[in-house]
């Protein structure tokens, strides 16, 4: 079987081979303390750790994930005028879905920065390529955040229920994640702008 190609608007360099066969175990949506500027020094971002099924796993072994991850890579501007002379302004940042492998311990998702985690249960099996593919047949690596590169919850929730509608997760997968972010926001507003920033999808 021809592997497939993914755009420019997918990166796969740091996916491992042989993790594009192993059957996805688990959903799992994390958000995490970001690299921010002085402005926004609490903000958290939002990302997808597929869990990779592998043989006798235990307690304190290391589990291997492919962690899909809509990060804003570059500008883009329009010209106005403002007394006059001509001013470039920021209008959105084109968004790059970063596919890589992760191996981590079982005690922790990751390493470091503050997260909270909630599980999403898959309803069949199903490799990552499958899920790039889905995605990509759906346009959703087609995506600008806004101009201040904000935009990542709205991805994922929308990832989410393309993923439930084509039967991939378990029926109730994106009334869970509202609901837990819903608790996330109430716990710490400051880590969550609400409303909810939201990016476009473009075609």
């Amino acid at each position: 079987m021809t592997a497939r190609t993914y755009p420019k608007t997918i990166n796969t360099a740091n996916l491992a081979k042989e993790d594009e066969q192993r059957i996805v175990s688990e959903f799992v949506v994390t958000t995490l303390q970001a690299n921010t500027n002085a402005d926004n020094p609490n903000i958290f971002h939002w990302k997808i750790f597929l869990t990779l099924a592998e043989p006798e796993v235990s307690a304190n072994s290391k589990r291997r994930y492919a962690v899909l991850d809509m990060v804003p890579t570059g500008m883009n501007c329009a010209w106005t005028f403002m007394d006059g002379h001509p001013k470039q302004d920021v209008t959105s940042w084109t968004g790059t879905l970063m596919v890589s492998s992760e191996q981590v311990s079982t005690a922790s998702l990751c390493d470091g920065p503050i997260h909270v985690d909630l599980s999403i249960t898959p309803s069949k099996n199903f490799t990552v390529p499958d899920v790039l593919g889905l995605l990509l047949d759906s346009h959703m690596d087609r995506y600008n955040f806004n101009a201040h590169g904000m935009g990542c919850l709205h991805w994922i929730m929308i990832t989410m229920e393309r993923l439930q509608d084509t039967g991939l997760v378990e029926a109730q997968a994106l009334k869970r994640l509202q609901a837990f972010h819903a608790k996330q926001l109430e716990l710490h507003p400051g880590r969550h702008p609400f409303p909810i920033a939201k990016g476009e999808f473009y075609d």
